[in-house]
Order: structure tokens, then sequence, then C-alpha cells
């Protein structure tokens, strides 16, 4: 589902994602939504704030990109010897190597 803010609520068609019916896109009221006529399915919403959204979606970014780059993705045990290797080190041999 599409979400359509009050900048660029006002103009264009959309084809609906389930039965491909064309719609002229008209603004609808905070927290409405715009349905197809024909097969009922959600074509796009009202987001009243999408900075909000996505400053919630960086920060949560930023955290799993922290987990990420701090536990050990790979681990392989030979001989009783365990090498443990973390998201960047993996990144840094293949550039030593010229993979990359």
């Amino acid at each position: 589902m599409s979400h359509i803010n009050a900048e660029n609520g006002g103009a264009g068609l959309l084809a609906c994602h389930e039965c491909d019916s064309l719609h002229r896109v008209a603004p609808v009221p905070p927290g409405g939504r715009a349905a197809c006529a024909r097969c009922g399915a959600g074509l796009y919403q009202h987001v009243s704030n999408p900075l909000d959204r996505l400053i919630a979606l960086i920060l949560a970014d930023l955290i799993l990109f922290a987990a990420a780059h701090g536990f050990p993705f790979l681990s392989m045990k030979l001989g009783g010897r365990v090498e443990e290797n973390v998201l960047i080190s993996s990144s840094v041999a293949l550039f030593e190597h010229s993979f990359a």
C-alpha cells in the first residue's frame, strides 16, 4: 500500500496492485485510506507526519547496524581452534586480497 501525504495527494492515476484497475488519486482525510472500487484492496493511506516514521526507522537501523558489527557472524572450528569473524574483518580481508 502506498503512502500519500498532503504534498502529492491530488494528482495522477494509480493502478490497483491486485486487479490493475485505474483510480484517480484524491486526498484522503488524516488517518484514512483509499480502497480499490473493484476488489477492495488498499491503494494508499494518509501519512500525517512522515518525518517521525523516518527518524524511527533510522534509529532502528543504527541499532541493528551496531549489533551486526559487534557480534561475530561466522565461526569456524578447525582442529580445536575456533576462528570468529565479524562483518568488518571480512570486508578488510577481501580488500587485502584484492577481491573488492
